[in-house]
């Protein structure tokens, strides 16, 4: 009897061992998905915001930035919600609809921690394409690069966090032009 329960037990174990070695593997395919994803965004933002000022649209050649900053929210929110479906829910409407409630009405103290920050965001955003209104895209994209720097700084000095040597020499090297 003891030489049976070994067996399932081991078997359990090595079925267990084999599901988190397929969860750490689609955590780590997920975590190049999103790195690739943000060298995509962060490369291409100040060529896209820059191309669209110098085009020019409407009478005065210009657009509302509010409204460009609002249509880059709704399209992370969007994108973000096809997230959580596949990722969160494995494509179960049911799911899927129970953690959005959960999300959206169950946690409302989470929203109010979550505003300051947001509209921090949101101003910062807006900042950005006034900001390229007024320089190139190469300064602009050296200094919107320093922000990583300056939070690394804040982080060491405010927040007593420690950072590795590989993380320093990294954002240090982050703003260099290539």
């Amino acid at each position: 009897m003891d030489k049976d329960s070994d067996n399932t037990n081991s078997g359990t174990t090595t079925t267990t061992n084999t599901m988190d070695k397929g969860k750490a593997e689609n955590k780590d395919w997920l975590k190049w998905v999103a790195l690739v994803a943000l060298i995509f965004q962060n490369s291409g933002l100040a060529i896209l915001m820059r191309y669209t000022f110098v085009s020019g649209t409407g009478a005065d050649g210009r657009y509302i930035t509010s409204t460009a900053v609002l249509h880059a929210e709704l399209l992370k929110l969007v994108i973000s919600m096809i997230a959580c479906f596949i990722l969160d829910a494995n494509q179960n409407y049911s799911v899927y609809f129970n953690i959005i409630y959960t999300e959206f009405i169950g946690n409302r103290g989470d929203w109010l921690k979550l505003m300051v920050p947001s509209v921090l965001y949101t101003l910062q955003n807006s900042l950005q394409y006034y900001s390229m209104s007024c320089l190139s895209a190469p300064v602009f994209q050296v200094l919107y690069q320093m922000k990583i720097i300056t939070t690394a700084v804040f982080s060491v000095l405010i927040l007593s966090k420690r950072i590795s040597v590989s993380q320093v020499c990294c954002s240090h090297l982050l703003p260099m032009p290539t």
